[in-house]
């Protein structure tokens, strides 16, 4: 299923070329005379151009400043029928400040240096954090990010961004501590990507984020961490937008994760400090320290009165399928706060392979109307990585229906009712 956004039909109707052995000489970004730099390109775009960055390797860019417009967006990516060009050195490589109605696309980053905790790849917003139009209107297509090593923040960070995209791209083979970070970021779309090798999360959210949906990625070995992290803990002084004096502080709200594969996490999910959150349909295999959190965030601690803490969120429709011998008694860590019995768990599987019998969440004050406990869900091919589920499975078509639902992994309709778990 394709995932319009604001470019979506529109074409360039201006050029101008980046390659290795360009100068940056005024004129420069014809195909006989390119430039050398992308900053040198895009300094000159205007509405409705396209900078073709050919084949390559490049050193680290900061750029900022670039407007197209919704009748003529500006495009930043590799040129067609071409290896994509590759980014290489220091944090953060990639750095694109200040941006409307742009488009990225079928770039790699490779990062290969310290990165002094800063991720490889940012957009965000200069740090002005009161304007929510000083960039708007981004996408993000078919990026690749890899090797980011292990001092980095995060493969990738999305800071003050409003209707944004990041969509068929990957994070991969990396040690940073989160694959993608997004702080006081604003509707939008992340999907059909793959995140691997983070050490906290795969994907972690908060500053004030609202209405993003994360959907059908594939988010695997954020070992000890989590797969999706709801509620990162920010200083209200960057929230975007800026925090009303005496209003509640609500450090991420209306996050949908849906029909993700999450494979070998420490933990799944973590609801930390997210108001009316939707997690549902998820094959979750193999989480390897718990199975799911819910902590209050910096609400509900005393230390902000103002901060609301982790409430009215919803688990539905997930399977989890993991060894018991992997989560033992480090299953659930769920202080109580005023605010937790305002969450809920609906028509989920959990299945403890190893042991069965005790496939049910253990120690969770909170009740899984609905659930499957101890019965296999079924997998194609558990060994071979095939989590789609067999025609008998007890799964299918067992789900609450939720309007929120689109597709499933594969991109096909979920039946009605759905299936539980990302593959049908």
């Amino acid at each position: 299923m394709n995932l319009p956004h604001f470019a979506a039909g529109k074409h360039p109707v201006m050029f101008l070329h980046v390659a290795p052995g360009g100068t940056d000489a005024a004129g420069c970004g014809t195909e006989e005379a390119p430039c050398s730099t992308l900053a040198a390109a895009v300094g000159t775009a205007t509405p409705g151009t396209a900078v073709r960055i050919h084949a390559g390797t490049y050193e680290p860019e900061q750029i900022s400043d670039v407007a197209g417009t919704a009748e003529a967006p500006i495009w930043i990516g590799g040129a067609p029928g071409e290896d994509r060009p590759v980014f290489v050195g220091g944090s953060p490589i990639l750095h694109f400040s200040r941006l409307r109605h742009v488009v990225m696309h079928d770039l790699e980053i490779a990062h290969t240096l310290p990165s002094q905790d800063t991720p490889a790849l940012i957009v965000d917003d200069g740090e002005a954090y009161a304007d929510p139009t000083v960039t708007q209107f981004v996408a993000v297509e078919r990026v690749s990010v890899r090797d980011v090593d292990t001092y980095a923040a995060s493969a990738v960070r999305l800071a003050g961004v409003n209707d944004f995209w990041l969509l068929d791209s990957e994070l991969v083979d990396m040690d940073a501590y989160n694959g993608l970070e997004i702080i006081g970021s604003h509707r939008g779309v992340v999907a059909r990507n793959a995140v691997n090798g983070a050490r906290v999360a795969g994907v972690v959210i908060g500053g004030g984020s609202s209405d993003v949906e994360i959907r059908n990625n594939r988010i695997f070995d954020v070992i000890g961490g989590y797969g999706v992290w709801l509620g990162t803990i920010v200083s209200p002084e960057a929230f975007r937008p800026p925090v009303a004096p005496g209003a509640d502080i609500i450090e991420v709200q209306d996050v949908r994760v849906l029909g993700n594969l999450i494979v070998a996490p420490g933990a799944a999910v973590s609801f930390n400090g997210c108001v009316g959150c939707l997690v549902a349909n998820n094959t979750i295999v193999f989480p390897n320290y718990s199975l799911l959190s819910f902590f209050p965030g910096s609400g509900g601690v005393g230390e902000n009165p103002r901060v609301r803490a982790t409430a009215d969120n919803r688990f539905v429709n997930n399977i989890t399928y993991y060894r018991r011998s992997d989560v033992g008694a480090k299953e659930y860590y769920p202080p109580s706060f005023p605010t937790l019995a305002t969450n809920s768990l609906h028509t989920n599987l959990w299945y403890a392979a190893d042991d069965p019998e005790a496939s049910s969440p253990v120690g969770l004050p909170l009740t899984d109307y609905g659930s499957m406990a101890g019965i296999d869900p079924g997998f194609v091919d558990v060994a071979g990585g095939d989590y789609h589920l067999k025609p008998d499975s007890p799964a299918v078509s067992s789900g609450t229906p939720l309007a929120a639902l689109s597709t499933d992994l594969d991109g096909a309709c979920f039946d009605d009712p759905p299936s539980r778990g990302a593959l049908q």
